[in-house]
């Protein structure tokens, strides 16, 4: 058995597209969509590679309610496949669509977990300000007051106002209200059912059936088509 043997595609007949460098940026040429199939295709979201992509998409997640969301930092010796990774995320982020209608999450295979980030991240963004805050507010999610420690002073003074096992008790309280958020985000995407009631009506030859059960098709799809299930 020869080396190429062990591998599902033999490197001998196979040229890497990118020759092994990712260079972030959006892709213009066809050339440069097929480099970015090949990368997303390619990725092997193990190890570091999926620890990353869970620690940046669950932190930005856990923070939705905060005024601000931490930075990331990706480090890594030369060719540890940074820019890689940079690049994974940035296109499953935004779930890119390619020319041909394939998408950026069809063409990569990530663990359940990474997975879910994902669908929650895009069930957010097609939520608009207001109903981010209505969630967010009947959750009773919000930012906590920062104590104030400038000084013995101060400290003493904001536990006055406000023992400490009640700092406690509100963060811990965090998980469980951004999880009851979470759901009702997903909730407010489920599909309204529509109840199609058929008129009533007398009909008296076969054209004017044909045009009846036209007319009862045309209503039910166009409620589909706004993707709206139907009951009947």
């Amino acid at each position: 058995m020869l080396n190429r043997d062990l591998f599902v595609q033999d490197p001998t007949k196979f040229t890497i597209p990118n020759n092994g460098v990712t260079v972030v940026g959006d892709p213009q040429s066809p050339e440069e969509w097929e480099v970015l199939r090949y990368e997303l295709r390619s990725f092997a979201c193990e190890g570091e590679y999926r620890e990353g992509l869970e620690r940046v998409l669950s932190t930005y997640l856990e923070h939705l309610h905060k005024p601000k969301q931490p930075a990331v930092w990706v480090s890594g010796f030369y060719g540890s496949g940074k820019s890689h990774l940079v690049r994974v995320l940035q296109y499953l982020w935004n779930d890119i669509s390619f020319p041909d209608g394939a998408t950026a999450r069809g063409l990569t295979k990530v663990p359940t977990d990474v997975e879910a980030d994902l669908m929650e991240l895009t069930t957010w963004s097609k939520l608009n300000d207001e109903k981010w805050h209505d969630i967010f507010d009947a959750n009773h999610v919000g930012p906590i007051d920062e104590l104030d420690i400038g000084t013995d002073n101060k400290l003493l003074a904001t536990l006055d106002e406000k023992p400490l096992s009640a700092w406690e008790t509100e963060g811990v309280a965090v998980p469980t209200r951004m999880r009851q958020a979470r759901e009702q985000a997903a909730k407010q995407l489920e599909p309204q059912a529509v109840r199609v009631q058929p008129r009533r009506t007398t009909l008296h030859s076969e054209e004017e059936v044909d045009a009846y059960l036209e007319e009862l098709r045309s209503e039910i799809l166009s409620y589909i088509d706004a993707g709206k299930p139907v009951i009947s």
